[in-house]
C-alpha cells in the first residue's frame, strides 16, 4: 500500500504478485569474476590511453598556438619598422601594407585550419581508441556467453 508520501520504502510491491516467484524463473549466467576484472581492467587502461591522446593534443595546440604569437610579434615588429621607417612614397608604403594585411590574413586563416587539423587529430585518435576498447568488449561478453554454453 502506498502511503501519501510517496516514500520508496512505503510502496506496496505485493500487488505485482510474488516477485521471488516471478524473477526465480530467469535463469541468469554465472559471471567469471576473473573475466569481469580483467575486462574492467581493459576498459580503465582505455580511457587512461584516450584521455592521455586527448591531453597530448592539447598540449600541441597550446605549442603551437604560442609559435603563432611569437610569429604574429616578430611580424608585428617587422611592419612597425616599415611603416615608420624614411624611404618610399606615402602610396608604396600603403601598398606594402595592404600586402601585409592580406599575408596576415591569409596566415590566420591557415593557423586557425592547422590549430582545428590537430584537435580534430587528437579527439579523432582517443575515439578510435574507445571505440577499438568497445568492440574488442563486445566480442569477449559474447566469447563468455559462448564458453558458458558450452560448459552446459
Amino acid at each position: 500500500m502506498s502511503k501519501a508520501n510517496g516514500s520508496f520504502m512505503d510502496f506496496d510491491f505485493g500487488r505485482f504478485g510474488d516477485v521471488e516467484k516471478v524473477f526465480g524463473t530467469f535463469k541468469l549466467p554465472v559471471v567469471d569474476n576473473g573475466a569481469l576484472v580483467e575486462a574492467q581492467r581493459k576498459n580503465v587502461e582505455a580511457l587512461t590511453e584516450a584521455n592521455k591522446l586527448v591531453v597530448e593534443g592539447w598540449q600541441a595546440i597550446a605549442q603551437r598556438q604560442s609559435e603563432i604569437v611569437r610569429e604574429a610579434a616578430v611580424d608585428f615588429t617587422s611592419a612597425l619598422r616599415d611603416m615608420t621607417a624614411e624611404g618610399p612614397s606615402v602610396e608604396a608604403r600603403l601598398a606594402k601594407q595592404t600586402d601585409r594585411v592580406k599575408h596576415g590574413f591569409e596566415q590566420a586563416v591557415a593557423n586557425a585550419k592547422e590549430l582545428t587539423e590537430l584537435g580534430v587529430k587528437s579527439q579523432g585518435e582517443a575515439a578510435n581508441r574507445l571505440s577499438h576498447r568497445f568492440i574488442e568488449s563486445l566480442d569477449e561478453v559474447k566469447s563468455a556467453f559462448e564458453k558458458q554454453a558450452k560448459a552446459r
